[in-house]
């Protein structure tokens, strides 16, 4: 269905975003295609920011720090997420119940 969120925005589809990781750099890179795949002229910022931050994560010398930015990006990303599925309708950014690591779009009614 198109996106209401966004006149400009991709087509809103329910299903998984990102399997079988919970590693955060991987999470922020599909957190934020997806974001930017949605709403790809509101939210540039926060999709940079997530990237440079999963490239950060990926070298040698990261810190506890890093680390806080990170989960605090991604929290910011899931809200956005979030709110994008509840404008949709009946839908929910999350995890499937007995998944946790399969996080997608998904229908309140399941």
């Amino acid at each position: 269905m198109p996106n209401k969120s966004s006149p400009h925005g991709g087509f809103f589809v329910s299903g998984t975003v990102s399997h079988g990781t919970l590693r955060p750099q991987d999470l922020l890179r599909s957190f934020a295609d997806e974001l930017n795949r949605l709403m790809p002229f509101n939210q540039f910022a926060m999709t940079e920011e997530a990237r440079g931050t999963a490239d950060i994560l990926d070298r040698d010398d990261v810190t506890s720090d890093d680390y806080d930015t990170a989960y605090a990006i991604l929290d910011d990303i899931h809200t956005e997420l979030n709110a994008i599925a509840n404008r949709e309708g009946d839908y929910y950014f999350g995890t499937t119940e007995g998944d946790g690591s399969d996080f997608g779009f998904w229908s309140n009614d399941m």
